[in-house]
């Protein structure tokens, strides 16, 4: 029984992750579901909490001000206390009904309410002798998390990163249930099924606790390689704005050059092969300033063109092309399609798609919000990020998981976003070594290991 809820894309998509990843390792063995624990389940007035959760994300000072409401201890335990008290009964005779061997909650909203379910049908589960189903939680955030993701209760902890961790510890949960794997992601991000067994070789299929010294280690590489490249030096500035400075000196004589793989894949998606690509993504909905950006970069590639080396002898050839996936939202790609065409840059414009892997296998670097799930997608492809905008909370410690880790920086402006990916373009050598630093961090058998992890749990 997985719980989830439509916050957002990003619990459903690390949902079907886990689920695919289960099935694949226990074939025929398994049956899931998937349930929106205030849709499906707990009713009103929690049934319309996906439209309040858009509603409060397109108002960034709302959603602060939502984030700190259940960071406050008295609120967060009222809050609670009122949760239970309406949907309590509903919540266990769900779990009644479904009767599952684990549950798993992939939001942050779905552990005290169900644990509190749990609790209530112990004294029948005695009774009857049957086993507490366990309870397994898998955080889908990534640089920081929000405090109500974490239970003591809980059977087995995932957590994509030492930060997360560490905010976990803080929580009370202890060190011995906690694994870090990293975030789950689709299944096209995987890496082969066979080279797998590199990842699990450091962290075991049933998770080393995370104060194990070994697990230590490995987390710090990634994905358990051997040492990954250096970070270059970082420097914070004031008013929350990432900067990542120094790197390799640049080489601007050098054009960047596009792996036989990537030219393949840029072909069977019609784009050009060999001129530099940016990757320009909204998410699901498409939100992140799409129209304000794509003007920019095209205007600032133009006007690069004595500084990449990929001319055409005519004149002619695209020097760079420019890709947008605008998600679902319509509007926001009719504007961007409409931009004014800029010679010798390529646009692509493109709606909600469901072959992000090619896209970002297609790119040389990637313009994005600061959403989880895309951040460890672009890591797996090897993708330096300029990182556009975040929510206030939830996503704000993905900025300097990005940035101090070596593959990218922050700026709100288009003008400046546009200005690094035409800086990046000239200096191939800087941004082949934040690439390198990118494919050492990201976790492609994340979604493999914690479903071995956890079918270690279920009463076979």
């Amino acid at each position: 029984m997985v719980l989830m809820s439509d916050t957002g894309g990003g619990h459903r998509a690390s949902a079907e992750a886990l689920i695919a990843a289960l099935h694949e390792a226990y074939p025929d063995r398994l049956s899931t579901w998937v349930v929106d624990l205030f849709t499906d389940i707990a009713g009103p007035p929690f049934g319309r909490l996906p439209s309040q959760y858009a509603f409060l994300a397109a108002r960034p000072p709302l959603w602060r001000a939502a984030w700190e409401y259940g960071r406050f201890p008295p609120t967060r335990a009222a809050t609670e206390a009122f949760t239970t008290a309406v949907s309590g009964g509903a919540v266990t005779d769900a779990i009644r009904a479904y009767a599952p061997d684990l549950i798993l909650s992939v939001h942050p909203l779905c552990q005290t309410l169900v644990l509190h379910a749990l609790e209530r049908l112990e004294p029948r589960r005695r009774r009857a002798q049957l086993p507490r189903p366990p309870f397994v939680t898998v955080v889908t955030d990534l640089g920081g998390a929000h405090p109500t993701w974490f239970d003591p209760n809980v059977d087995r902890l995932f957590v994509p990163s030492d930060a997360v961790a560490a905010i976990a510890a803080r929580c009370g949960v202890p060190a011995a249930k906690t694994r870090l794997f990293g975030l789950p992601v689709r299944s096209p991000f995987w890496g082969p099924l066979a080279t797998s067994g590199t990842a699990a070789a450091v962290s075991p299929a049933n998770g080393a606790p995370i104060a194990d010294a070994d697990a230590g280690a490995a987390s710090a590489s990634g994905n358990g390689a051997a040492v990954a490249p250096p970070r270059p030096p970082v420097r914070r500035a004031v008013s929350d704005t990432y900067y990542a400075l120094e790197g390799p000196g640049k080489s601007p004589a050098r054009s960047l050059t596009a792996s036989p793989a990537k030219r393949a894949t840029r072909r069977a998606l019609g784009l050009h092969p060999d001129v530099p690509t940016v990757l320009v993504v909204g998410g699901g909905d498409g939100v992140g300033g799409l129209a304000a950006i794509v003007p920019a970069l095209t205007t600032a590639l133009g006007a690069s063109s004595l500084s990449l080396a990929t001319a055409a002898e005519d004149g002619s050839a695209p020097i760079a092309q420019v890709v947008v996936v605008c998600g679902k939202n319509e509007a926001v790609r009719q504007r961007v399609a409409a931009a004014p065409h800029v010679p010798r840059v390529a646009l692509t414009v493109t709606g909600f798609v469901t072959n992000m892997a090619d896209w970002m296998r297609a790119a040389d670097c990637l313009v994005t919000k600061a959403g989880p799930g895309t951040i460890a997608e672009a890591l797996i492809c090897g993708l330096p990020m300029v990182l556009s905008a975040y929510l206030p909370g939830q996503e704000a410690p993905n900025v300097p998981f990005v940035v101090e880790g070596g593959v990218g920086v922050f700026r709100r402006r288009p003008r400046e976003i546009a200005k690094v990916v035409a800086g990046w373009f000239a200096d191939p050598q800087r941004l082949e070594h934040m690439s390198a630093r990118a494919r050492a961090l990201g976790r492609a058998d994340a979604s493999r290991n914690i479903a071995r992890s956890i079918g270690e749990m279920i009463p076979w």
